[in-house]
């Protein structure tokens, strides 16, 4: 995104542009916004029940790179059981 390379902007904005893209919640429903990460994960993962237990970790950081410094968000998405669905393509 442009605004995460763009000199003018703050480090604080990055990070909460960052989170934003990652795990935006939308104000009227309390889910993720279907747009984000978690929102593409969460309905292509969970249709149907087909997943169960699960846990989400997120970790935001700055990590050094060769090429410079670069904002990072690392996701771990895990699922303790998965459900058999019977009739879906």
């Amino acid at each position: 995104m442009d605004e995460l390379t763009t000199g003018a902007s703050s480090e604080v904005t990055r990070i909460r542009t960052l989170e934003a893209f990652a795990q935006g919640i939308d104000p009227t429903s309390s889910e993720y916004e279907a747009h984000t990460i978690l929102g593409i994960l969460r309905k292509h993962i969970t249709i149907e029940s087909t997943a169960t237990d699960q846990n989400v970790d997120i970790e935001y950081g700055i990590v050094p790179r060769k090429e410079g410094a670069t904002l990072e968000c690392h996701i771990t998405f895990t699922v303790e059981g998965l459900k058999l669905v019977s009739g879906r393509d």
